[in-house]
């Protein structure tokens, strides 16, 4: 058999092809490319990069497909006639080999089929800038963003943009609704004939166009007409819905405000001339000795609703914390937090947004981290004292949620029910009560599916007069807690609590507490 540099390539057989590859020195490719996918000396010359790194070959060792293609890329500057033959040169664009052949034929080579420039540098000069496969595949930018970071970037541009635009065009509409008393509704035959039909769509439309009950622009009822001609409003109380982090709030309350277990903690709240409140906590811990403080102040600007807030801890964190509230529209709050540690370095920043109106209040914080932000969202909806919400998070570095919560609840003046469902393992809910004018009770039930834990408490809060207070819960491992609160003056609050383990008294381990607050 005849050497393969004997032979015009046009002529290779796949067993010339083995013997080019064994002169190269690519042994263990013989089997595969020449014996299993039978390559000869045409399909030799128009192999690819990619077709070696995609099945059916599938070659892992990148150094050998980068060897393997130097010495394919010389076969090809050697028979570049034959590949203009085929049909591969550099004026036909649909052929995927021909950015490659235009490189080779500007390339300038020595006679040992070697490039002449460095070979430190790339094969051939496609661009500086760029990377391309000899296959035609699409160029990558070695100096753009991920396409990934471009949508998140251009989503949030987008949502901004929206968000100011809507809330402009609400405040122009909001501003031009006519006097109700100089320029009437027209009446309506249907609607003033059918009350509850007129009432319904009255309260849908108010909710989409965000105007004020106080106002009533939207009068369908006949009652409403009325009291619109008579230079009266129709008085309707606001229904804001709290926070997601509220709901259960009441309840929650009772189990934790008025109990300080193991700690002797002071709180001092004051307020200078100019209006800056300084807050200043400090607490020790009975059972580890450690000593922990904050100090915090907070300055708001009200002509312009904004607030700032500064904060500093034992642990040498600093916190800035700037809020501006009701001044791109009427309900939306907006907070920037950032912290810092001077003996870490370690940074970290927040944006929080919260929009209220009646009967909604949704919230959406972005965390900002290198690895990915983590973008936390919630949204609350009640109707008639009926409150449901969902809470989530989305871990942008996983691309997962993270968290996915749901609560359902009901609320009256008296009376609160709040049921929760987290991550579909944890279940819970609790019931707040006030029995009398001076009597709280609250009930608190929680089980997690995975370990089959079952939590139950019962607490109870008791007004003895204006200004002392008792507090007692128990739950189901026997932890009892009792505290009491008694206004010494104005100002001055002393909170006493203690914890006694009921199923092991005599063995000791319950714990004090004593908390002392100050304000002026």
């Amino acid at each position: 058999m005849a050497f393969p540099n004997q032979l015009c390539i046009r002529r290779w057989t796949t067993k010339h092809v083995a013997v080019w590859l064994k002169d190269e020195g690519f042994f263990e490719y013989v089997d595969i490319l020449c014996n299993k996918h039978r390559l000869d000396g045409i399909t030799l010359l128009t192999l690819t990069e990619y077709d070696l790194r995609s099945p059916p070959l599938e070659i892992k060792v990148l150094g050998d497909i980068k060897r393997l293609m130097l010495s394919v890329r010389k076969l090809q500057k050697i028979h570049i006639d034959v590949l203009e033959e085929m049909g591969y040169n550099s004026d036909s664009p649909m052929s995927s080999m021909s950015p490659f052949i235009s490189a080779l034929q500007n390339a300038e080579w020595l006679c040992n089929g070697e490039p002449s420039h460095d070979c430190d540098g790339p094969i051939a000069d496609l661009n500086s800038d760029q990377y391309q496969y000899v296959n035609g595949k699409n160029k990558h930018s070695i100096r753009r963003l991920d396409p990934e970071y471009w949508k998140t970037i251009l989503s949030c541009i987008y949502v901004f943009i929206v968000f100011g635009f809507t809330s402009f065009i609400m405040v122009i509409v909001h501003e031009r609704v006519p006097d109700m008393q100089t320029y009437p509704p027209l009446p309506d035959i249907f609607l003033d004939r059918s009350p509850a039909v007129g009432e319904a769509r009255g309260h849908v439309m108010r909710m989409l166009k965000q105007l004020p009950y106080g106002k009533s622009h939207m009068i369908t009822s006949p009652r409403g007409l009325a009291m619109a001609t008579s230079g009266q409003t129709c008085p309707r109380p606001m229904c804001i819905p709290p926070s997601y982090a509220d709901l259960g709030k009441a309840a929650r309350d009772i189990f934790n405000k008025g109990f300080g277990f193991g700690l002797v903690k002071l709180d001092v709240k004051t307020k200078s001339c100019s209006g800056v409140e300084f807050s200043t906590s400090g607490s020790s811990n009975t059972d580890t000795g450690k000593v922990t403080g904050t100090l915090e102040t907070k300055y708001k600007w009200c002509e312009y609703g904004l607030t700032f807030t500064e904060k500093w801890n034992t642990d040498n964190t600093l916190g800035t914390e700037i809020a501006i509230e009701d001044q791109i529209c009427q309900g939306l709050k907006l907070t920037f937090d950032t912290t810092f540690s001077p003996n870490t370095g370690k940074k970290s920043g927040k944006i929080k947004s919260s929009y209220k109106r009646e009967c909604m209040n949704l919230g959406c914080d972005v965390d900002f981290d290198f690895a990915g932000p983590a973008i936390h969202g919630s949204a609350v909806f009640c109707y008639e004292g009926w409150l449901a919400g969902y809470q989530m998070t989305f871990d942008s570095a996983k691309s997962k949620l993270t968290r996915n919560n749901f609560a359902v609840g009901y609320r009256t003046g008296d009376f609160q029910l709040h049921t929760n469902v987290n991550d579909g393992t944890e279940f819970g809910g609790s019931i707040y009560q006030k029995v009398c004018e001076d009597l709280d009770t609250s009930v608190n039930l929680a089980w997690t599916s995975g370990t089959n834990c079952t939590r139950f408490g019962i607490a109870a809060k008791y007004q003895l007069d204006p200004t002392a207070s008792i507090s007692a819960k128990v739950n189901n491992s026997s932890l009892i807690g009792v505290g009491y609160t008694q206004t010494l003056r104005p100002g001055v609050k002393l909170t006493l609590s203690a914890l006694v383990d009921g199923k092991s008294i005599n063995a000791g381990g319950h714990k004090l507490g004593l908390a002392l607050e100050l304000e002026a």
